[in-house]
Parts: C-alpha cells; structure tokens; sequence
C-alpha cells in the first residue's frame, strides 16, 4: 500500500467512524427533535416553485428518510423503475455509507477543497456498475478534527435527464453533548417523458421534484442540544386580482416579535426566525379600516424559498348601531343618554339631536341599555351585521 493509499485509507476510516456516530445518535433514546420537511414541485425550465407541500414534526429521532437495505441497492442500485413507469430515487443513508457492499462497488479517492478548509473522499461506482444506477458524490470532513460537514452526491448510469439533474446533499452538526445529527438534506428528482420530436423519440424533464428538510430543534429533556441558527425570510404582498405588490402593508407572525413593512414593490423581510409552522397576519390602511386582517398558515422551510402573499380585498368583519333616541311620549329628541352595550364594555352618548353611532362591533346579538336620569331604561337586543349600519 502506497503513502497515497495510506492517506486515503485513514481518511475513509475517519469518515465511517463520523457516519457511525451520526447513527449511533440518531437511534439513541429521549432525544426528541423538531424537523420541518417540504416537498416542492418546479418548474423545469424557470425552476420556480409552482407548488410546495410542508409538515413540521416533533418526535424521536430516526433518519430522516426512508432507506432501502444496502443489499437491495446492491442488486438493484439507486434509481429503481417498476413496470407502470414509476421511478423510486433511492437516497444513499448511513447504514448504506457504512455497508462493506458500498465499499466493494465503489472507487475512493481524496482531495481538497478549494480554499484549502476541508478534505473531500470521492466515491463512483467501480466498472463493473457501469449498467446499475448507482451514485457518485463526495463526503467533506474538516481535516484536522475528521468532523463530517457534508455529503453531496448525483445518479449516474442513468439517462442523460437524470445525471444532470437528479441528486442531493445533507449536512451533520455536531451537538452540544457531543452527538452529531443530519441538520440538513434534500434530492432533486427530474420527472421524465418520453415525447416525439421530427419523429423521433427523445427524453425531457416534464417536471422537477425536490425533497427535502432542516432540524429545527433537538432537545433531550429539558435540554436544548441543537437549535438551527435563525434565519431572515423575504417575501411579497400582491394584490390578487392584478398580482401588483401592494405597499405599506404590515407583515407579522404571530407568537412571535418577527415584523416586516412592505416596499413600493409589495417586498418586505423577516428575521430572527426557526424552521417551522407560523400563521401569518398581513395588515393594510384599507383592511384595519373595516376590521379585516389576513390570516393564513405557512411553514417556514429555508431561507431560500421566499414568501408569496395575495391579499384580496377586504372583507368587513365590523359592524356598526347608529340611531336617535327620543321620548316614547313626545318624539323629543333626548340628547346625553347613554347608549351602553354591556356585555362588549362600550357606550356612546347621544348628541345634541340625540343621534349615536357605535362602530367596531363585532357581528351577531348584543344587548343595548339606552338609559337617562328622568326616563325609564331600554333594555333590548340589535343584531349587527359585518359591514352595515
């Protein structure tokens, strides 16, 4: 074995005593973690989100994915399509890196990063894997603590769609009682189809798939280990007939102090915020007027995928009880009386005319008491209705 192979050698070693910490951490017991998991939906040629699915859960840790045995991915490799057309993009997990069958079907080879800060293990499959789909990345550790920073990796002996779009990375964090855990992962899967073109056929991406997550949040006890470092959230407000950014509209989350303005552009940001799920609040001059605030759940996936907010117009959610109180007897109007509404803790007196108005009310019965020293009390129910006097 040369200085070479030696080198290479340690290196691998170093990089499987990190995956087999990562697991080791992953199947201890009472370490609950937050994870917030997306799966989005691009265009294939803009690569614009059209569509994006996410779900924020708690509970004990696991790996973050499911993963097939690495005897299957041995005889069938890692791009798998069953005879109605499916395919299965299979993701290479720690009980996969750590299998003797990885190392026998793959080629190892070491080099540095660029700026010099980490060392990189290389792998592609061997020759005799050339007909399997099979995986090609690199595993960067940081060189003088072995830590693993990342994985990165693409499918090869796939088509020529595939290979140049399908793969994926996760990223390890060490936490503060020494443990490590996947902070963060996704794999891009082109959707292909096979179409006629000058009467022949040819393979195209109809659709990009991406899967992915971040750790939130990993706790044993009463213990924080990990906690992502927060991140600052862009957005826009558009109107959604016209889809024009509105200006000056209020963006906040609530259980939280995160509070944004947006710009004459409809842009507005975020910051100080931890993967999850948040119900937003948008407020504009002409919406506070009526009493109507946008509500609506989001999930915070990653600071790379920016809001998209429509407001439609507002919807009155107040009320109003505008009338005259006069003398049963006479007509007379009866200025000073108290039109009370006891059961909101709001009142109005009337004015020299004996005219009141009472708005911001919220819609349904309340009980009135009009009352006056030297007349007997009205004691009724109104039914105000959202919008109208």
């Amino acid at each position: 074995m040369g200085q070479s192979d030696q080198g290479l050698f340690a290196a691998w070693e170093q990089a499987r005593a990190a995956l087999t910490a990562v697991q080791l951490t992953a199947g201890s017991r009472g370490l609950k973690a937050t994870v917030v998991a997306y799966e989005q939906s691009r265009d294939p040629r803009t690569r614009r989100v059209v569509d994006q699915k996410a779900d924020v859960t708690t509970g004990f840790v696991t790996q973050p994915w499911g993963t097939a045995a690495p005897s299957l991915l041995h005889r069938q490799g890692y791009v798998v399509t069953d005879g109605e057309g499916f395919v299965t993009y299979h993701v290479p997990g720690l009980s996969a890196l750590l299998a003797e069958t990885f190392v026998q079907d793959h080629c190892f080879g070491i080099q540095r990063a660029r700026d010099g800060q980490l060392v990189g293990i290389d792998f592609e499959p061997t020759r005799e894997r050339a007909d399997i789909p099979e995986v090609k990345g690199t595993l960067w550790l940081e060189p003088k603590t072995a830590e693993l920073v990342r994985l990165q990796y693409r499918y090869v002996n796939v088509t020529a769609v595939q290979e140049n779009e399908a793969g994926g990375a996760m990223e390890f964090a060490r936490m503060r009682d020494g443990g490590w855990a996947i902070s963060r992962w996704h794999v891009q899967m082109p959707v292909v189809e096979q179409v006629m073109i000058q009467g022949r056929p040819v393979i195209r991406m109809s659709e990009l798939r991406v899967a992915g997550g971040d750790l939130s949040l990993a706790m044993r006890g009463g213990d924080t280990l990990y906690a992502r470092a927060r991140v600052t959230v862009g957005g826009t407000v558009r109107d959604s007939a016209s889809e024009r950014g509105i200006a000056g509209a209020r963006v906040t989350l609530q259980g939280t102090t995160a509070a944004g303005t947006s710009d004459g552009d409809g842009n507005f940001s975020l910051a100080g915020l931890l993967p999850g799920a948040y119900v937003v609040e948008v407020h504009t001059p002409a919406h506070d007027a009526v009493g109507d605030v946008h509500e609506a759940p989001i999930v915070v996936a990653n600071a790379e995928e920016p809001l998209e907010i429509l407001l439609g117009p507002p919807k009155p959610r107040f009320g109003a009880l505008a009338g005259t109180v006069v003398a049963d007897s006479s007509g007379r109007a009866i200025a000073e009386a108290e039109v009370v509404f006891p059961d909101l803790e709001r009142s109005r007196f009337t004015d020299e005319q004996g005219a009141f108005i009472v708005d911001s009310l919220p819609p349904g019965a309340h009980r009135v008491v009009v009352r006056k020293l030297g007349f007997g009390a009205l004691d009724a129910t109104f039914t105000v209705v959202a919008g109208q006097p």
